[in-house]
């Protein structure tokens, strides 16, 4: 599935320590990637696994977190699905820390809500 990445996220990309985004990058390649690949085969009726904490930010409509990193950093990224030219996209939102509050500069105001989020089971888009 293609992706794009907003202007907010590149931004906290670049906040992240250079460890920090290696463990992003592994967990894309090991982790979410083959969950997409399983998803893209049927949108519909697929079943996140629980391992991502798959989840819908309240007051959204269609944003979702999910966790990159559950140690050392407890990393939590925001996205939704998009279309683009009649194909789906992942829209990546915001990345950093769950634990950062909206008061901090830069702060990840959609990751500090994502605590009393529902868990899903449908993608965020449906």
């Amino acid at each position: 599935m293609k992706y794009q990445r907003l202007p907010k996220f590149l931004a906290d990309w670049q906040a992240l320590s250079e460890a920090e985004r290696g463990l992003v990058k592994a967990w894309l390649a090991e982790k979410l990637l083959p969950v997409v690949a399983q998803y893209e085969q049927n949108p519909t009726a697929y079943v996140w696994p629980k391992s991502l904490r798959f989840e819908r930010l309240q007051g959204t409509s269609g944003i979702c977190a999910i966790t990159w990193s559950f140690a050392g950093p407890d990393g939590r990224a925001t996205f939704e699905f998009g279309d683009q030219n009649g194909e789906p996209i992942i829209i990546w939102r915001r990345i950093g820390h769950h634990a950062m509050k909206a008061s901090q500069s830069g702060a990840l105001s959609e990751i500090t809500i994502a605590r009393s989020m529902s868990r899903m089971t449908t993608p965020c888009g449906s």
